[in-house]
C-alpha cells in the first residue's frame, strides 16, 4: 500500500507495541466516526502522548529522525532560512510544537477556521512576509484520507510557502492515500500503520491475552482497510 522502501520495520513495531500496550489505537465492537467523516473499526488517539512523557519523547525523537534522514536536508541554509514545521489544528500541533523546539526549528500552526479576533490568519506563529518563500513540512498525527494534508498544504502555497515533505505518526494505510500524498508532496513519510498495532493486538489475544484483538474483529479491520466506504455492507 504504498509504504516507503526506507520504512523503519523494527521502530515501527517497538512503536505499534506503545500505542497498544497505552490504548492509544483501540478497535472497539461498534464503528466509530473519524474526523475525515469514514465510519471506521480502529480509533487512534495520539494525543494522548502528552500523557505519556517518555514514550512522547521516544515518538518525536523517531519524527526528528525522519526529518534528519529521509529527508537528508541540511536543516540549516542560512541564518533565518531554516525549514519550518507545521502542525494542524488540533491534533497534529501538540507533536510539530515538541518536534520544532527538540530540533530547534521554527514551528507554525495551521487553523482550520479564522479566528474571530486578532489577525484573522490561518497561520499562526509567523506573519505573511515571515513564511513567504519558506520550505514547510506538515507534521500531521493520524493520515486516514490525507485531507487535513491536503488543506494544509493548500493554506500554505497561497501563503508563499514552499511544500518540502509530509510527516505523520500514523498511517491507516488505505487504499491510494499513501500514493496520493507521495504524488502531492514527493517526500511523504509515517512512523507506523494501524495494521501493525492491530496485529499487536492479535498477538496479545493469541497468547491469551482477553483485552487483545480477537480475530474475527482484525478481519473486520483488513475489510475496513481494503474498502472503506463499503466493509459494513460485507
Amino acid at each position: 500500500m504504498g509504504t516507503p522502501t526506507d520504512f523503519d520495520f523494527n521502530q515501527s513495531l517497538i512503536i505499534a507495541e506503545g500505542l497498544w500496550n497505552r490504548g492509544m489505537v483501540n478497535f472497539p465492537e461498534e464503528p466509530v466516526r473519524l474526523s475525515s467523516g469514514l465510519l471506521a473499526p480502529v480509533y487512534a488517539d495520539t494525543r494522548r502522548l502528552t500523557g505519556s512523557p517518555v514514550f512522547w519523547h521516544r515518538i518525536v525523537g523517531a519524527l526528528a529522525g525522519k526529518i534528519t534522514d529521509v529527508f537528508s536536508i541540511n536543516l540549516l541554509y542560512k541564518s533565518g532560512d531554516e525549514l519550518v514545521l507545521a502542525g494542524i489544528e488540533l491534533g497534529s500541533v501538540f507533536h510539530a510544537s515538541a518536534l520544532a523546539y527538540r530540533m530547534n526549528l521554527p514551528g507554525i500552526t495551521i487553523r482550520k477556521t479564522v479566528k474571530g479576533h486578532g489577525t484573522s490568519s490561518l497561520i499562526e506563529g509567523m506573519t505573511a512576509e515571515e513564511i513567504r518563500g519558506r520550505k514547510v513540512v506538515i507534521v500531521e498525527d493520524v493520515v486516514t484520507l490525507g485531507g487535513n494534508c491536503l488543506y494544509a498544504a493548500k493554506v500554505l502555497k497561497e501563503a508563499g510557502a514552499e511544500i518540502f515533505g509530509c510527516l505523520a505518526i500514523l498511517s491507516h494505510e488505505l487504499p491510494g492515500i499513501n500514493d496520493k500524498l507521495t504524488q502531492e508532496f514527493s517526500l511523504f513519510r509515517f512512523l507506523v500503520t494501524s495494521r501493525q498495532v492491530a496485529l499487536c493486538g492479535l498477538r496479545k489475544w493469541n497468547e491469551g491475552d482477553s483485552k487483545g484483538v480477537r480475530p474475527e474483529v482484525f478481519v473486520r479491520f483488513e475489510n475496513w482497510q481494503k474498502d472503506p466506504f463499503g466493509w459494513l455492507d460485507q
